[in-house]
């Protein structure tokens, strides 16, 4: 919403070394270098006419050679005033971070004046997950007899069987699953590709669909989506969402349970069945190691659960 501000600012020093200046150039770079999404194009574009917009009202001058970490110290103490969350805070100063690592390897700025800053501390909550007996109950509530029942059945198994992101199930083409194989190719994020594997019984409900429930849905020859919606077309993710929301109305579950909240059922039930953090890092396509962490924490909150729960002297 501030990017008419930083046009503005922009003619008023069209001289200077602005931070607007670069922001297209550091976008381009983002897109076809890293090939990020429009959501993320997006975010880091609104994080830095913000940064820009609290430049101009402190007083600052919007050069980024000349930004230092006590502006950006300043900037985070804004945040908080305004009363902005820790997690809104860290992601705003990690753009910056990235956006003058960029510029310093442009040769525009001598330092990041980010680097050094640190964010408020961030409460890593547990991600919601389902219990067996839960699991079990949602995936058997979609009827077997309709085109949609068939659809949603098949979805929810994908989701459980196989850890995808919502977006990357609504992305899948009809000719995705290898039937015979039982291997998923999946775009995730930044367009990389992966292969997981998908368990017979999600197998079967997607074969069934396929043979059932897609031929129903279709309408137009040419659509390549392997979930439809009822006008034929590609499924948003909205109704995936949508769609989950309704089953777990119907087995009367007061949690908040969404399609994230099945990929991390999938991530914590391999790791309660064994698998090691390496493999449910590859399966769920995370680049980090540290962001598949997170699970053994939750079973860790479990097992402490069965301990206090069974325990004579706990």
């Amino acid at each position: 919403m501030f990017l008419p501000t930083l046009i503005e600012s922009q003619r008023r020093r069209p001289g200077e070394n602005t931070v607007k200046e670069h922001l297209d150039a550091f976008l381009t770079h983002l897109q076809h270098e890293r090939q990020s999404s429009p959501h993320t194009l997006d975010a880091y574009s609104r994080d830095a006419a913000l940064f820009l917009e609290f430049l101009e009202q402190s007083g600052y001058t919007a050069d980024a050679a000349c930004v230092t970490p006590r502006q950006v110290r300043h900037y985070l103490g804004a945040m908080r005033r305004e009363g902005l969350g820790a997690t809104t805070a860290a992601r705003r100063l990690s753009a910056l971070r990235t956006f003058f690592k960029y510029l310093k390897k442009q040769g525009v700025v001598d330092a990041n004046p980010a680097a050094l800053v640190e964010s408020a501390r961030r409460e890593r909550k547990l991600p919601e997950h389902l219990f067996d007996a839960e699991i079990r109950s949602l995936l058997d509530v979609p009827p077997g007899n309709t085109p949609s029942g068939l659809r949603d059945r098949a979805m929810l198994e994908m989701l459980y069987a196989t850890g995808l992101r919502v977006s990357e199930l609504a992305a899948l083409d009809a000719n995705a699953l290898d039937q015979g194989s039982g291997e998923l190719r999946v775009r995730g994020k930044r367009g990389k590709e992966r292969i997981v594997f998908v368990g017979g019984s999600a197998e079967r409900a997607v074969k069934e669909y396929l043979d059932k429930g897609r031929p129903s849905l279709l309408q137009d020859p040419a659509e390549t989506g392997l979930f439809l919606n009822r006008s034929g077309g590609r499924i948003t993710v909205r109704s995936i969402q949508r769609m989950v929301k309704k089953y777990i109305r119907e087995i009367a579950l007061v949690r908040d349970i969404t399609p994230h909240s099945l990929r991390h059922t999938f991530a914590t039930h391999l790791l309660e069945g064994g698998a090691d953090l390496r493999t449910v890092q590859g399966l769920l396509g995370h680049a980090s190691l540290s962001t598949t962490q997170i699970y053994t924490h939750v079973t860790n909150e479990r097992l402490k659960d069965v301990h206090t729960q069974t325990h004579p002297r706990a």
